[in-house]
């Protein structure tokens, strides 16, 4: 299932016991000052989201962020790279440029990568 990042990584930091692993696909992570103020007009509760996120970011330790990918291109006009790091995290970055196409791509022309990730992660736990 696709979520936003920051209520995936919600979700995770309250039942990290099941779930096996999560990946973030050109999620705002970080920064988020710098994310345009129409996303959250068009999604109210992504700005809710965004607010929990430093509390539970705070709850992942080394072993939990390990089980964590954050998959993010080389330019995004919509979250910026560098926002899309999870310290302690898998973070890859692709050749890929924006936020939709780049979205797509990962989730399209790069699900081995995604599947594969997860996999690993579904027989370690």
């Amino acid at each position: 299932m696709l979520f936003r990042s920051s209520a995936a990584l919600n979700v995770y930091a309250k039942l990290p016991k099941e779930i096996a692993g999560v990946v973030c696909i050109c999620g705002a992570l970080q920064g988020m000052e710098t994310l345009p103020e129409a996303a959250f007009k068009l999604n109210p509760r992504f700005k809710e989201s965004i607010e929990r996120l430093p509390a539970s970011l705070e709850k992942l330790d080394d072993s939990l962020r390990q089980r964590v990918m954050t998959l993010r291109p080389l330019v995004d006009g919509v979250v910026l790279p560098k926002n899309a790091v999870l310290e302690g995290a898998r973070n890859k970055r692709i050749i890929s440029f924006g936020h939709l196409f780049s979205i797509g791509y990962f989730v399209y022309g790069r699900n081995v990568l995604i599947w594969r990730f997860l996999r690993k992660r579904a027989r370690v736990q």
